[in-house]
Formats: C-alpha cells, structure tokens, sequence
C-alpha cells in the first residue's frame, strides 16, 4: 500500500468529517473512493479511523468538562465517550463551519445531540442521561420567578383557591438515584453494577432566598399534581383533572390534603383570584 496516498486519504476523512460519514455509511461507495484512489479496501481501518476522529473532537470538548464534569465522568465510566463524539463529530464540524461558536452554544448544542443520540432503554446511555438530567437540574437559573410567601390553604373559598409553585420546580423522571451514582462515579474505578437501577421521580426545588437547589424525590402521583399547578388552575380545576385520569373521584379536600406537605414546606403556596394569601 502507498503510503502516501493512504495518509491524504486519511486527511481528507478527518478535513471532511461529513462527507467520511456518508461513505461510512455505504460500504460500497467507500471501497469505490479507496479503489479509485489506489487503496486496498481490506487494508483501510474505516473503524480505526472514526474512533480517531472520535477522540480528536472528545479533546476538543475538554473546555465542556467544567460545565458538564459528571457527564463526561459517566461517558467514560460507562464506555460510550468515544463511540459518542465519533457520532457527534461532523455535527460539530458543521457547527465550526458556520462560525465562532460560544461556550454557552458549545455545551447547549452537546446537550441536545446528547439527548437525540442516547436511548433510555439501554442501561448504560439511560445512566448518561440521568447525570445529565441531573447536572442540568442542580444548576440554579440565571432567571427564576419570584417566590411567594409561604401560606396555609385558604379555609372559605379553599376549591376555587389557585395554587402556585414558590420558586421554580423542575421534575425529572430518572432510572436511579442520581447522588448515588456520582458517588459511585467518584471512585477511582467505578463498580456501576453496585447501582440500584430502577424508576425514580425527583423534583429540583429552586428559591432565590436558598442560593441553592433542593432535591425531593416524589411519587408518580405527587410529581404528576405538581406539574398541573401552573398558578392558574384551581383547586377544582385540577382536582377534576386528576379524577379524569385516575378514573374515579377526587374531591377538593381530597387534593388539598395531599398538598398539606408540599405546602408546609412552603413549595406549594395559595392565593385567591383576586389577592394572594
């Protein structure tokens, strides 16, 4: 094999990441382009080369490790980094065609191919995604709506009294316990096979006054209520949804008192429509 030839063919694959994915992608077209260029199809490592590139863009990334540092820690614990840039390069290099790209840009559009390319049925892509759910959630907002005072529910109109989130709540739906897996994530060679895998639903509770974020975790029911509470729905109002869905009845007073939690700790809040409690 010529020498020469074989590294500006591979010159051209890590130039034109785009185009090196189309012919990845059709077999036939690639030992066309290797044959014409006077390569040996068998001995051009089509593999070898995309996991180079693959790395290439993960050390162009390491900027995103102080936005993202629990993310990358799981793609690497879990054995995806490499095959996920090798993925994510000719995205990233239509994103630098286009021109300067921020940080801020960077680390959104990472997320977003993140999400598309990750599938939560596999075990090891739903674990990315839930550290990545959750790095996202524990950062507090640059822009938060205000909080509202703590209030009980009102005792005369309660039905038609309006409940409202204090702060900001973000609920994400995970396949464990998040803490527990950056714990296990920390040790030098991490055992993920110790995690307890399974449905989990927890709620990040923002307040300004706080400086920080709170995390609860909620069953499907509680995390369910609480995404109707929108500050403008009713007691009634979401009481009636809630019976729509569990297909039986559930009362004002029934909600209520399954918002007498929330609501002590001051997560829920009651105002009337025409002035807040």
């Amino acid at each position: 094999m010529n020498a020469e030839r074989v590294h500006a063919m591979l010159a051209a694959c890590l130039a034109e990441p785009a185009r090196f994915e189309r012919w990845c992608s059709d077999p036939a077209v690639m030992d066309e382009v290797l044959v014409q260029s006077g390569i040996d199809p068998a001995e051009f490592d089509l593999a070898a080369i995309r996991r180079f590139a693959g790395f290439v863009t993960k050390v162009r990334h390491n900027p995103l490790r102080h936005s993202l540092p629990s993310t990358f820690r799981a793609l690497a614990a879990t054995g995806l980094e490499i095959a996920v840039f090798s993925d994510y390069t000719a995205r990233f290099a239509e994103l630098q065609d286009a021109g300067p790209v921020s940080p801020e840009a960077k680390t959104a559009e990472f997320v977003r191919f993140l999400r598309g390319r990750l599938d939560d049925g596999d075990p090891n892509h739903a674990l990315v995604l839930d550290i990545l759910r959750h790095e996202l959630a524990v950062d507090p907002p640059r822009d938060s709506p205000p909080g509202r005072r703590p209030a009980s529910p009102p005792h005369g109109a309660a039905p038609d009294a309006i409940p409202s989130v204090r702060g900001l709540l973000r609920i994400e739906r995970m396949t464990c316990d998040p803490q527990l897996a950056l714990e296990l994530l920390a040790e030098p060679e991490p055992d993920l096979h110790n995690l307890p895998r399974g449905p989990r639903i927890f709620g990040y509770w923002f307040r300004e006054e706080a400086g920080g974020v709170e995390i609860i975790e909620l069953n499907a029911l509680s995390a369910y209520v609480l995404s109707l509470i929108d500050g403008r729905l009713t007691v009634r109002d979401i009481a009636h949804r809630l019976a729509e869905v569990a297909d039986q009845e559930v009362t004002p007073s029934d909600l209520l008192a399954g918002l007498a939690a929330p609501s002590e700790i001051g997560l829920v809040t009651f105002s009337s429509a025409a002035n807040e409690v």
